[in-house]
C-alpha cells in the first residue's frame, strides 16, 4: 500500500500534468503560488477561482478550462439525443471523430483566446 498524501501536498506536487477532477473551488489565491505543474487540466467543474487563475498564468502554468476538459460526456449525449430525433444512429467511430472534431476544434479556440 502507498503512502498518504493530504489534498494540499497533492496540489503542490511536482508534475507535468494536474488534473483536479473532484471538488470545486480547490485551487484559490492561498495556494496556487505552490501549484507546481506545467498543464493544469480541469477535470471538475471549477476547481480553479478566478484569482486563481490569475496567478497560474502568471506562473506559466496551462490552464485546460473546466467547460473543455470536461465536456465530453454533455457532447455525447447531445449526439445521442440527435440520433435519437432523426431515428438513424450513428456507428461508434463516427461518434469518436465527431467528437474529436468538436473538442479539437474548442481546444484550438481555446488557446486563441
Amino acid at each position: 500500500m502507498g503512502e498518504f498524501i493530504s489534498n494540499e501536498d497533492l496540489l503542490q506536487l511536482e508534475c507535468t500534468i494536474l488534473i483536479p477532477a473532484a471538488l470545486s473551488e480547490q485551487i484559490t489565491e492561498k495556494n496556487a503560488a505552490r501549484v507546481r505543474c506545467r498543464i493544469l487540466a480541469e477535470g471538475a467543474n471549477g476547481p480553479t477561482t478566478m484569482a486563481a487563475d490569475r496567478i497560474l498564468e502568471d506562473n506559466g502554468i496551462f490552464v485546460i478550462p473546466d467547460i473543455l476538459a470536461n465536456s465530453g460526456g454533455v457532447i455525447v449525449s447531445y449526439f445521442e439525443w440527435v440520433q435519437d430525433v432523426q431515428k438513424y444512429f450513428w456507428k461508434e467511430q463516427d461518434v469518436r471523430d465527431r467528437l474529436h472534431e468538436i473538442i479539437t476544434a474548442a481546444f484550438r479556440r481555446t488557446l486563441e483566446f
